[in-house]
């Protein structure tokens, strides 16, 4: 079976994405599942695809076409509502403009505050938003690194991964950046995690405020 996107290489992923509010597979060649694994109109042309599904439990076991055993890659990304893509994408220019080599989960709670929704839901957890990103921006660690490309660290493939679980509890067929809070929440070990309960946030004050402001 040949790609169904390019019609010419053949297929050896198969991938399931979000058509319409609904999911459909489709088959692909490792090039092209590339190409569909990277944000749309990003500024910043990094792949998220490796970030995702390298080590991730979104890998599920499958015999394809060739008869040899290879994951199968399920795009959280497609899930994304523009909320989210636009904290991750404001997490991806915090982390440059701090030199460092990962996107972390404090670089993930600054685009938070940088997204209409989640910061509101932020003020209304009784925290002064600029009071919460000054006080990152205070106790963040600044990097030395100069390069464009830029992965996301366990901590950060973590709490977008348990964004996405805390989406499917809710009922949604989106992640969006309330989600990412609660996700950073449970992620439990990040400068993000510790941040936030030390202005008293924890998961079951969030999910209240949450299903009070959406």
């Amino acid at each position: 079976m040949n790609c169904q996107s390019c019609g010419q290489r053949p297929a050896t992923v198969k991938i399931r994405h979000l058509v319409n509010g609904r999911m459909q597979d489709i088959n692909l060649c490792n090039s092209c599942a590339e190409e569909r694994a990277v944000f749309k109109n990003s500024p910043f042309g990094s792949s998220l695809f490796d970030s995702f599904f390298s080590g991730s439990p979104f890998q599920r076991e499958q015999i394809p076409f060739g008869g040899y055993r290879e994951p199968e890659r399920i795009n959280i990304v497609d899930y994304f509502s523009e909320r989210a893509k636009k904290v991750v994408e404001e997490s991806i220019a915090a982390a440059k403009e701090y030199k460092s080599k990962y996107v972390d989960t404090e670089h993930l709670l600054l685009g938070l505050l940088e997204e209409e929704v989640s910061e509101k839901i932020i003020n209304d957890l009784g925290i002064k938003p600029d009071d919460l990103k000054a006080y990152i921006e205070q106790n963040i660690v600044e990097g030395m690194n100069e390069s464009d490309r830029i992965d996301f660290s366990p901590r950060a493939k973590k709490a977008l991964e348990q964004a996405f679980y805390a989406s499917r509890e809710f009922g949604h067929n989106y992640v969006g950046s309330e989600h990412i809070l609660l996700g950073l929440i449970r992620e439990g070990e990040g400068m993000a995690a510790q941040v936030l309960k030390k202005y008293g946030v924890d998961e079951e004050k969030a999910k209240k405020v949450i299903l009070k402001d959406i």
